[in-house]
């Protein structure tokens, strides 16, 4: 078994090395460090980095380093050895309890609940396995035990068998790959080419050959291939019964349940291509708003996700520019972690804030504000980013259908309760933020409507609500941009410039150089 050492600190400023392995407890090396420097172990406590170890536990789960540093100080109240409930789970299945001191054997506890005719008799607890001579020799308090409970667990092992390690298992077999065969996709040609000229032997031999060297070439627009499913509807109609291949005619009728899935996806990406373009043409004053604000519902299972395809293999091969990019923001964080941030006093990080929120101010006039609800519903409102919390609330409560339940709203993770005196820009809120809607334990029900019943015929979806918004924001810019033609900022000056540095070299107005200054 691997020997360790570990280096306690005694309240009397000397230090003990006491070697040890992975099975030895905590308290023995307690007591084996109050023992030689004559205190008394029931009164101390050993501690690592200021945390106090638990002395029932070993070296192994103790989580201690090899040559650990450990410190002896005294302990909060006194350790007192008392009786230990023990439990011993046998390969039945079943349990014996019974309550023994500090001082029994493994053998005495063995001899007192278990009585059985097999031999050889192994007591494993925490992974250590005792058996022989040593359940004479071993008692609770050598395993960490001066009270409360345990759990030991007794099998039957031949002499053989008895230096396998407990509790590991044989590993599960990978399962097998394999390789699904290409199903190859009926494409209907047109009857006229068909009737000129025959297909050739070269060209079947191409078809073979062209699925397994066209897997991971690159892919057509699935969009193009959705318009043109109805084309090849029509075109497979016209052809003959002559013109189609017999072994392709199998292939298809065993894909037809993945040809069907794909006809409803590319459906689905043609009637969403559609509401898009419908989108783009809408005004504004097209949205089912609530009233002021800008106010819009929709649930936030109202966005329905595209399939994606699964990149190619070429997607993960590591190229020139990504092993720059990579080794470039390893230097970034070396010399961050190096040098470190620079010491800022509480005035400083004041004054840093204030330009932050400043910044926020000239830049963003309005801001998204969208309120989550319980029931996975989400209200969105726009606000100024100087409104405060309240106002926030003020909005939430004119869309709830219980007007004077109590609520809070608050950011996660981790949950902070948004005080209403603070202003949007002082919590973070700008330009755009999620809160959630939540109450006292008191009023949660399942059976609660957050939302007003009148408001249910104004439900829209989540792309409606993102468009709006963005409408909303990009009218928000230009209205900037025209105030900032209007209004010029005027550039820094030079007095400017050096009120915002102010410390500079001081350079000499005579030319002369100092004598200390060595010229390179």
């Amino acid at each position: 078994m691997t020997s360790r050492a570990v280096t306690v600190l005694a309240p009397n400023g000397r230090r003990q090395t006491v070697k040890c392995n992975l099975n030895t407890t905590i308290l023995q090396i307690l007591e084996d460090v109050c023992k030689k420097q004559g205190f008394n172990s029931s009164e101390y406590d050993i501690k690592h980095h200021n945390k106090v170890l638990d002395t029932s536990l070993t070296v192994q789960f103790s989580g201690l380093p090899n040559n650990a540093q450990l410190e002896l100080a005294a302990s909060t109240k006194s350790r007192k050895d008392s009786e230990i409930m023990v439990a011993l789970n046998l390969e039945d299945g079943s349990r014996v309890l019974g309550t023994f001191l500090p001082s029994s054997t493994l053998q005495d506890i063995l001899n007192t609940l278990y009585d059985s005719q097999k031999s050889n008799p192994v007591v494993i607890y925490m992974r250590r396995e005792i058996y022989g001579e040593d359940l004479s020799r071993t008692d609770l308090r050598s395993l960490g035990l001066t009270g409360g409970r345990a759990m030991l667990r007794v099998v039957h092992k031949t002499p053989e068998e008895l230096k396998t390690q407990a509790n590991v298992s044989n590993t599960i077999p990978a399962k097998p790959v394999v390789e699904k065969p290409y199903k190859r996709v009926f494409q209907p040609v047109e009857v006229e080419e068909s009737k000129k000229s025959p297909p050739k032997m070269e060209e079947a031999a191409d078809d073979k050959i062209l699925p397994q060297t066209k897997n991971y070439s690159a892919r057509p627009d699935i969009l193009k291939l959705a318009k043109e499913k109805i084309v090849e509807k029509v075109v497979t109609k016209e052809c003959s019964p002559m013109d189609v291949d017999p072994q392709e005619t199998e292939n298809l009728e065993s894909g037809q349940d993945s040809s069907l899935h794909n006809e409803e996806v590319d459906r689905s990406i043609v009637m969403e291509q559609a509401q898009s373009e419908r989108m783009k043409e809408m005004k504004l004053e097209d949205f089912p708003f609530t009233g002021v604000r800008h106010g819009l519902i929709y649930h936030i299972e109202s966005s329905n996700p595209r399939p994606m395809d699964d990149p190619p293999d070429d997607f993960f091969n590591l190229t020139i520019n990504d092993a720059k990019t990579i080794l470039r923001d390893v230097r970034k964080h070396a010399e961050e972690a190096e040098e470190g941030g620079p010491l800022l006093t509480a005035a400083l990080r004041q004054l840093e804030e204030s330009k932050k929120q400043l910044r926020h101010l000239s830049k963003y006039r309005k801001c998204i504000i969208r309120i989550l609800f319980p029931d996975r519903v989400i209200l969105q409102g726009v606000f100024a980013p100087k409104d405060s919390i309240k106002t926030v609330s003020e909005f939430v409560k004119e869309h709830l259908a219980v007007a004077n339940i109590p609520f809070y709203l608050y950011t996660t993770p981790p949950k902070y309760i948004l005080p209403e005196d603070k202003m949007l820009l002082e919590v973070d809120c700008v330009p755009v933020a999620l809160l959630h809607f939540g109450l006292d334990e008191k009023y949660r029900n399942d059976q609660i409507k957050f939302i007003r019943e009148d408001l249910k015929d104004k439900f829209t979806t989540n792309s409606m609500a993102s468009l709006a918004a963005q409408m909303i924001r990009n009218g928000d810019r230009k209205k900037i941009a025209e105030s900032s033609d209007e209004n010029p900022i005027a550039g820094c000056s030079k007095d400017s410039d050096s009120m915002s540095n102010p410390v500079k070299r001081n350079t000499n107005s005579s030319g002369k150089v100092p004598k200390w200054f060595k010229g390179t």
